[in-house]
């Protein structure tokens, strides 16, 4: 009972001394296309720090590759995930740094972010397809006519035609005295 308990502590112990070293991944989700964040990424570890890159797939979305830096070594790789339909949602990237705590897999994600900031200024959303936006425009419903109806109309509008009708009001009203 003895051994169990000092197990127990021992565990507890190393926990509260070293929460940041565990197996970990760190996400992040950026605003860029797949190929800017693709691109960025492989400069930044290859030329920016001087990793090596020990295998990549775009069309499967890893990069697997050796951190070492300032003494710290261990194998990582960063995976991309398009957020809805093709990436319009952006791209969620995963860092894994095997024997590192994750503030250094949080710190190689805002070292990505920066440079993305840097490339390409600030994000915006992934741009859609031509396809997608007239597949959009031909589901949008349309009147008798044919013509597409207004989804929401502002309250701007909606005041101009007012003041419209009541100046058609009075403009009947003089003209009929």
């Amino acid at each position: 009972m003895k051994r169990f308990m000092f197990a127990v502590c021992f565990t507890i112990l190393g926990l509260l001394l070293f929460p940041g070293i565990a197996s970990a991944r760190s996400e992040k989700t950026f605003s860029y296309s797949m190929t800017m964040i693709w691109n960025s990424c492989i400069r930044l570890i290859r030329v920016d720090m001087g990793l090596h890159i020990v295998e990549k797939d775009r069309k499967s979305g890893y990069i697997l590759f050796e951190y070492n830096e300032v003494g710290m070594q261990s194998p990582a790789s960063i995976e991309f995930i398009p957020e809805g339909k093709d990436g319009a949602d952006g791209v969620k990237t995963l860092v894994t740094l095997a024997k590192l705590p994750s503030y250094v897999e949080r710190k190689l994600l805002d070292r990505l972010d920066s440079k993305l900031l840097e490339e390409y200024g600030m994000p915006s959303l992934v741009p859609r397809s031509q396809n997608q936006a007239q597949q959009e425009k031909k589901d949008q419903p349309k009147d008798e006519k044919g013509a597409e109806k207004d989804k929401k109309k502002s309250p701007e509008d909606e005041n101009e035609k007012e003041e419209e009708n009541e100046n058609e009001k009075e403009e009947e009203g003089e003209t009929g005295k």
